[in-house]
């Protein structure tokens, strides 16, 4: 299983080393004698920090004649010319690669609950929390799936932790069935959300990922690692396996509007 590979994912593990000595070795293979573009594209964070770049003509394509790398970043982007690094560039087209909202949870849906929206409370703390990726407090009935923290980093499919939100999620809707669903209302629990959280942020922070100088659209300008899943698959799918009704609050009223 692609589990094998989870090790890899913790900083400073003997895995993640030898991932970080062969891919050394192979970058400055590809760079020849050619030590400034080396220095200039070898990562200073561990392996899986970032998304793993495969792509075996990338380095070759640094070194054409008519490709400049400039390692620096933009500071000024004028009417035919980009600064950057305390000089200017001629440039007759821009590519913005500014990638995508992958912090920004639900978007562009406004799921909301006595007019608090989840999105902007999201923000509001931080980044986005659920349990087990799937539910919130305060959103009784309400389930996702690929929610915060269940993103893949080390393999395997995303297909497969789809799989366990869903056998997770019809597990609510059987036992809803079982006492009779209408008016009746599963929330988590607050304090079990919260327990789960620690505990997955616990275990994030020892992986890559946790490292200081590791920034990459998994983590919110503020540092909160919102993405990724710090379990195995094996442990997500024990995790999810059955639907733990004894860790939500069970309500039969109806005192709270709820949209989508």
């Amino acid at each position: 299983m692609a589990d094998g590979n989870y090790d890899a994912l913790i900083s400073g593990s003997e895995l993640n080393e030898r991932w970080r000595s062969m891919l050394t070795r192979y970058i400055k293979k590809q760079c020849g004698d050619d030590e400034e573009l080396f220095k200039n594209i070898l990562p200073d964070y561990p392996p899986y920090c970032s998304r793993v770049l495969v792509d075996n003509d990338w380095v070759q394509t640094l070194k054409r004649d008519n490709v400049n790398l400039i390692p620096n970043q933009v500071d000024r982007i004028n009417a035919r010319s980009l600064e950057a690094g305390g000089k200017e560039y001629d440039a007759d087209i821009i590519i913005y690669s500014t990638g995508f909202k992958s912090n920004d949870f639900l978007f562009p849906m406004h799921v909301e609950r006595d007019g608090v929206d989840i999105r902007q409370k999201w923000k509001d703390n931080g980044g986005a929390v659920a349990y087990k990726g799937v539910t919130v407090p305060g959103l009784p009935n309400f389930f996702m799936c690929y929610g915060p923290n269940t993103n893949l980093g080390h393999g395997g499919s995303i297909i497969f932790h789809s799989e366990c939100q869903i056998r997770y999620i019809m597990g609510a809707i059987e036992k809803l069935n079982e006492m009779g669903a209408h008016g009746i209302s599963l929330d988590v629990k607050e304090d079990k959300c919260e327990e789960y959280n620690q505990s997955a942020y616990s275990q994030l922070d020892k992986t890559v990922w946790g490292d200081a100088g590791c920034t990459s659209w998994y983590k919110t300008k503020d540092g909160r690692i919102v993405n990724n899943s710090p379990w195995t698959l094996l442990d997500y799918y024990t995790l999810t396996k059955e639907f733990d009704v004894q860790n939500y609050n069970i309500s039969t009223s109806q005192n709270s509007s709820s949209k989508l």
